[in-house]
């Protein structure tokens, strides 16, 4: 049992972009304390500070941030962490996430892509890239997965059921499925078909006055299985 205590504060500026998107550029401070709990770790314990910028770009024209039925949703964003700034290392990181959601009467198609790498320095546990959990591998549980680099690919399907119309108290329900496939890497590890873990859910969900809620069964690979029960998240 490996234990991470982070704490990181940000400051960010930016610009929206009409109403399909948004530009942020800003710093951020960081302090890292990694102990071995239980047992032996092949992680060392470590405390570490970095310091550095940010920039991120995002458009988004998704109907939902849920359960949408059109438009497309793309967020780029890279760190820098630099020793000249304070740091006690020099890591530079860059993100792509992007999905799209194409509908016809009550059915909606949505596929999905995530990329992530480290182009500097090495990553520590609470700097690593992370998958697992509902629609990011949902067969294992949440963050299971860590490294210096990841890609996941996903297609969500849904169709809405029931749809009751009470104005600020309206109320739908959907039922899904979704296939999933992807995996973290180390700086050498080849990206190959044969690495990939694949997975995938059945589910209920509902947008509801408190937010979208999800009753559904994750599997993966190896024969995992998770059950699961969430009120505000989403994929």
């Amino acid at each position: 049992e490996f234990r991470t205590d982070t704490k990181r504060a940000t400051l960010e500026f930016g610009r929206t972009l009409r109403d399909w998107g948004e530009l942020r550029a800003g710093a951020f401070t960081q302090a890292e304390d990694g102990t071995t709990r239980v047992g032996t770790s092949a992680t060392p314990d470590y405390v570490e500070h970095s310091d550095g910028i940010l920039l991120s770009f995002r458009i988004d024209t998704l109907d939902s941030p849920a359960f949408p039925r059109q438009g497309w949703d793309l967020l780029t964003r890279f760190t820098d962490a630099r020793t000249s700034l304070g740091s006690d290392v020099d890591r530079r990181q860059s993100l792509i996430v992007g999905r799209t959601a194409l509908s016809f009467e009550r059915n909606t198609l949505s596929p999905a892509v995530e990329v992530g790498w480290t182009s500097e320095g090495t990553v520590t546990p609470g700097s690593a890239y992370r998958l697992g959990g509902i629609g990011r591998l949902s067969g294992l549980h949440h963050d299971e997965l860590l490294g210096e680099q990841y890609g996941l690919a996903r297609l969500l399907y849904y169709r809405e059921l029931t749809r009751l119309d009470l104005g600020a108290l309206s109320n739908r329900a959907y039922a899904g499925a979704s296939i999933e496939t992807g995996n973290v890497y180390g700086p050498l590890d080849p990206v190959t078909s044969g690495s990939l873990r694949h997975s995938g859910s059945l589910f209920l969900g509902a947008q509801t006055i408190v937010g979208p809620a999800y009753l559904g069964l994750g599997f993966a690979d190896g024969g995992e299985r998770l059950l699961y029960f969430l009120i505000g998240e989403h994929f």
